[in-house]
């Protein structure tokens, strides 16, 4: 089994996931991994992360996750075996001296200065 790095960002759709075994998450979700572990079951994965909105300037998150779920391993294998873009298309323009961070639209770095990937 091959599960994602930390960093890589997963998409997960209603059945693709559970709150805790046996209750299958009902919303779509985007993540960014923090750490990914097996767990008993071997269709389902241990995932820690983020909500992208974690990622933005005017969240003060300070958590070392957000996220503590179950995820299908199909899903999180799908993502790790995805290359990682050299450019996001959501990557930040390039930034010109006094300019804000970011713009509506725009991601911006993360709490601890970093994009998330």
């Amino acid at each position: 089994m091959t599960l994602p790095s930390p960093g890589t960002r997963v998409r997960i759709g209603p059945g693709e996931w559970q709150a805790w075994p046996g209750h299958d998450g009902h919303t779509p979700h985007t993540l960014d991994i923090v750490s990914a572990h097996q767990s008993h079951d071997p269709k389902y994965a241990w995932v820690y992360g983020h909500g992208i909105d974690c990622s933005w300037e005017s969240s003060d998150c300070t958590q070392p996750w957000c996220f503590e779920i179950l995820v299908r391993v199909d899903v999180l294998t799908a993502a790790a075996a995805q290359p990682a873009p050299d450019t996001p298309a959501d990557a930040p323009a390039a930034q010109v001296p006094g300019a804000p961070l970011s713009t509506p639209g725009q991601m911006a770095r993360g709490h601890d200065g970093h994009r998330p990937r």
